[in-house]
């Protein structure tokens, strides 16, 4: 199965570097050390920002013994954020080597390396060797529709 899609095609993606911009914008140089705050203004893709997050972790009860599967984690705003104010380990998997290679620059010069985990891949092949997660998140990689399977019925 061929999953490659043009994703570089959606405005939300094609320009990582972008980042880059904000920073120095907030007086930040490529190499100083960030906070979670210094880049919640923009390093959050999603709807509803970190109010979205906040809800998430309330509903769920994460804490800092929860473990997170973040699929689709882009340049790991969420990921950051959730490890910052709980204290869980987020595994966040990312099929974008561009996107996933700024998060994980992002996420030690915030200091969470040892709370954020980026993987490059796919979540449809990749092999989490038996992992167990609390929660799996996707903030906009996935779009769940619900499907109603019925029992077959029973012929007398």
């Amino acid at each position: 199965m061929n999953h490659s899609l043009n994703i570089k095609s959606m405005k939300l993606y094609n320009n990582v570097e972008r980042i880059f911009n904000e920073l120095r914008e907030i007086g930040k140089s490529t190499s100083d050390s960030l906070t979670v705050k210094d880049l919640s203004k923009f390093d959050q893709f999603h709807y509803n920002g970190t109010d979205a997050i906040d809800i998430f972790i309330e509903k769920l009860g994460i804490t800092d013994k929860s473990k997170i599967l973040d699929i689709g984690s882009g340049i790991g705003g969420p990921a950051r954020y959730m490890a910052n104010k709980t204290g869980a380990k987020i595994t966040a998997i990312e099929l974008q080597s561009d996107q996933n290679n700024l998060a994980d620059n992002l996420t030690k010069r915030c200091g969470l390396s040892n709370k954020v985990d980026h993987i490059c891949g796919n979540i449809l092949d990749y092999d989490f060797k038996n992992e167990k997660f609390d929660a799996v998140v996707s903030w906009l990689t996935l779009y769940l529709s619900l499907i109603h399977i019925s029992e077959p019925t029973r012929r007398s």
